[in-house]
């Protein structure tokens, strides 16, 4: 008989890390000894979710053409100058923007709002690198961790320290 709770996966996430208690290895462990058990349950969240599994691949792929290309000039001589990467022209015109569409097909505002994500990914990887310097900065020694030293709620104040960009 379907939960139809926990047959989606983010249902079954969010129990294996209750179960695990907030451990994500630990989690991933239980949700993989479930898929085992229960081979179906696999093949419905695998069935549910292929479209999203299978732009991944494509993602993939791109990414590997971009970055194999010939080595040409921006003139198409095939005499590449010192410094110049290993991607062909051609290459980068396939270069997918968010959502799947080439580069080659972009216009202004796509290139923006583009520019856009980029930057806002930018500053917040930027205020978690702030929050984790901040937390390391707590730790007494190289062995504590995170749990044995600090509380949620003094983590909670380093998160709202690391946003202010000090």
């Amino acid at each position: 008989m379907r939960n139809p709770l926990t047959d989606t996966p983010l249902g079954m996430a969010e129990e294996c890390l209750g179960e695990s208690e907030g451990d994500w290895k630990l989690a991933h462990e239980i949700g993989m000894r479930r898929f085992e058990k229960n081979p179906d349950l696999l093949v419905r969240m695998l069935t549910d979710h292929a479209s999203e599994i299978f732009w991944g691949y494509i993602r993939r792929v791109a990414r590997g053409q971009r970055n194999m290309g010939p080595v040409t000039s921006p003139n198409g001589s095939g005499v590449a100058k010192k410094g110049q990467r290993r991607m062909g022209i051609r290459n980068l015109l396939a270069f997918p923007l968010t959502g799947g569409k080439p580069l080659a097909r972009a216009t202004r505002p796509d290139l923006i709002a583009q520019a856009g994500l980029y930057r806002n990914m930018a500053s917040a990887n930027l205020q978690r690198d702030r929050w984790f310097t901040l937390v390391a900065a707590q730790l007494p020694d190289d062995q504590k961790q995170v749990i044995d030293a600090l509380t949620n709620e003094k983590l909670n104040e380093l998160w709202v320290e690391s946003q202010d960009g000090s």
